[in-house]
Order: structure tokens, then C-alpha cells, then sequence
């Protein structure tokens, strides 16, 4: 599992800094969430937030603005000035936006710019050990033969963790 680093972490507080024009000084920077608070998103960018206060100068403010599998976040942002003053901080779940919304508020291919990778994380499938499952392609061969019988919990429909 990658892991953010000092030498990661000053990057990225120079890619803030970078993206801002030097003609705007915002007074403030927003890191907006496209999730509820508590997940590992939301988590991550309250541990980016003091360091970038720190490197900004400036006050960095974490928003969540869940719903329509990140889309809304993700509009805020694509609609905000392009001053520096707010970045998307999202999952994977982003690349997918097109496919799951009839009508998305946002074309994220046009919309946004990626700035930077923060990290990365593994994903962990887990079943009760008096199951027969002992790979994710038992789950998918489970699941095909009697459709709706597994039952699983995942982060939502339109992440990478929905199973097909």
C-alpha cells in the first residue's frame, strides 16, 4: 500500500500553490469532499489540511458535499473560480460519473484538471469463513449462477467496490 510521504506531501502543497495565479490571492483554500464525512476520503484531506494551511498561508477549509455518487462535489468545484481557491479531493468513484447519470452536472474529462495523486489504497473482500468463497471469483461465479442470492455491503452504487 502506498502511503503519503513528507517529500509527497510538500509536492502537493507546491501543486496548491502552483495551480493558484499569482495575480489572485484567495483568502482561503476548500479541499471539497464528494462524500459524507468519516470515509477514507474525507479522512485524507483532514490529514492534507494542516500542512497545507501551514505551506498556503492561508486557511484551508475541508466541505462535504455528498450525493449523486460524488457528481455534486465534484460540480461545485468545476464550477468554482479557477483562482486556487478549491480542489476536488475524490475517489475513483469520479470516472464513472458518466456512466451511472442520465444527465451529470459536470463532463469531468473537460470540467476538471487533475493536479495530483495523493495515494492509493487497496481493496479488502472479506466473507463469513462457513461460506464457500475463497476468491473474489468464487463471489462473481456466486453471484452470476443465482442473481440477487450473495448479499454484500459496499461504499455505493457507482464505485469501483459494486460487484458486476
Amino acid at each position: 500500500m502506498n502511503k503519503v510521504t513528507r517529500r509527497g506531501f510538500f509536492l502537493s502543497a507546491a501543486a496548491f500553490a502552483a495551480a493558484r495565479p499569482a495575480y489572485s490571492q484567495p483568502s482561503s483554500t476548500t479541499l471539497v469532499v464528494p462524500f459524507p464525512p468519516g470515509g477514507s476520503t474525507d479522512a485524507l484531506a483532514r490529514l492534507l489540511q494542516p500542512g497545507l494551511q501551514e505551506k498556503l498561508k492561508r486557511n484551508v477549509i475541508v466541505e462535504n458535499k455528498p450525493g449523486a455518487a460524488g457528481a455534486l462535489g465534484a460540480a461545485q468545484v468545476a464550477k468554482s473560480s479557477p483562482d486556487g481557491s478549491s480542489f476536488l479531493v475524490t475517489f475513483d468513484s469520479h470516472a464513472v460519473i458518466p456512466a451511472i447519470l442520465e444527465k451529470p452536472p459536470l463532463d469531468i474529462e473537460k470540467d476538471l484538471t487533475p493536479v495530483f495523486l495523493v495515494g492509493t489504497a487497496p481493496y479488502v473482500v472479506a466473507a463469513n469463513a462457513d461460506k464457500p468463497y475463497r476468491t473474489i471469483g468464487d463471489v462473481i461465479e456466486a453471484c452470476r449462477k443465482e442473481p440477487g442470492a450473495v448479499k454484500y455491503g459496499s461504499v455505493g452504487v457507482g464505485t469501483s467496490a459494486i460487484l458486476p
